[in-house]
């Protein structure tokens, strides 16, 4: 699971059209049920891939290589993606920190 959460991180880094990532990963997850370990590990594996500091590559190609993000395209996109998100993330945690359901589980793996 780790390694399609990783793939979901970079194809949200490189696909710089795609708004919604945080908001649509949650939502996918939240309707699939029991993929609240998915949900967590992406939210983990996001920031990661963001700071890891290699150079994403684009998926558009020249004549010649494909391009690399400029530092400034890089941060904007990390902008876009964890900073503007941050509040939401954060909340989202909260609820699930505070659910009922989510403590049982989580006491049940720890032991």
């Amino acid at each position: 699971m780790i390694q399609i959460c990783i793939s979901i991180a970079a194809l949200a880094l490189q696909l710089t059209s795609w708004n919604s990532v945080i908001p649509d990963v949650v939502a996918a997850c939240e309707s699939a049920g029991d993929s609240l370990d998915a949900l967590l590990q992406f939210l983990a594996v996001l920031p990661e891939e963001a700071y890891d500091g290699r150079r994403m590559i684009l998926t558009v190609r020249d004549e010649t290589c494909l391009a690399h993000f400029k530092d400034a395209e890089l941060n904007e996109r990390m902008a876009s993606l964890l900073t503007s998100n941050a509040n939401q993330v954060l909340q989202l945690l909260m609820t699930y920190a505070q659910s009922p359901c989510i403590i049982i589980k989580f006491r049940l793996l720890n032991f």
